[in-house]
C-alpha cells in the first residue's frame, strides 16, 4: 500500500510539476501578518496608493507614526490619471509631507529628501500589515484634487489603528 502511495504521489508531483505555476500554489503556506510598531527614536511612514482601474483617478493616503504607534501626522491625497507605480511613489513623496511635481520628478524628489543626515529604509509592506494606509488611500475617488494633511486619524480610521497598536494578525497565504 505504501509503495502504490508513493507512486501515485510520484506521479501526480511529475504532471504538477510540469504545469506552469500551479505546483507553487498547491506549495504555499498560511502565516500570520501584522503591523509592528518601529524602533525607539524612529518613526515609521506607511503609504498606499488606489486605482480604481486602468482608467481611473489614483488617489493615495499614508501616515506616521512613533515607536510607540501613536499617530504623528497623515494624508489623502487625489493624485489624478498616473501609472500603478506613479501613485505609490506619489504616496511615499506625500508621506514626507513635500509639495508634489510631475511623476518623472517624483524619484528625483524623494532622493532629494533622503539627506545624508536621515537613515531611511524601504520595504515592501504586505496590505494585512498596512490597512491603516490602504484606507486612508481607497476612500478618496468621489473627491476633488490635491492632499490634506491630517492632524488627527479620521474616525474611520481608528479602528485600523487599534488594530495596529494590539497587534492583531492576518492570515495570509505565501
Amino acid at each position: 500500500m505504501i509503495h502504490v502511495m508513493t507512486c501515485k504521489a510520484q506521479d501526480w508531483y511529475f504532471v504538477a510539476s510540469r504545469l506552469p505555476g500551479k505546483i507553487d500554489s498547491c506549495m504555499k503556506t498560511i502565516t500570520t501578518v501584522s503591523w509592528t510598531c518601529p524602533p525607539d527614536d524612529v518613526f515609521k511612514l506607511n503609504t498606499d496608493g488606489s486605482l480604481p482601474n486602468s482608467g481611473g483617478i489614483a488617489c493615495g493616503g499614508g501616515l506616521i507614526r512613533d515607536s510607540n504607534g501613536r499617530w504623528i501626522k497623515g494624508f489623502k491625497a487625489v493624485f489624478g490619471k498616473t501609472s500603478v507605480l506613479g501613485v505609490e511613489l506619489w504616496s511615499i513623496l506625500e508621506g514626507v509631507l513635500q509639495p508634489p511635481g510631475v511623476v518623472l520628478s517624483v524619484i528625483s524628489a524623494i532622493q532629494f529628501l533622503l539627506t545624508p543626515d536621515w537613515k531611511v529604509t524601504f520595504s515592501h509592506v504586505l496590505r494585512e500589515a498596512n490597512y491603516a494606509a490602504d484606507s486612508l488611500a481607497g476612500h478618496l475617488h468621489t473627491h476633488d484634487f490635491g492632499v490634506e494633511v491630517l492632524d488627527t486619524p479620521p474616525a474611520d480610521l481608528v479602528p485600523w489603528l487599534m488594530h495596529d497598536l494590539v497587534s492583531v494578525a492576518y492570515f495570509r497565504s505565501v
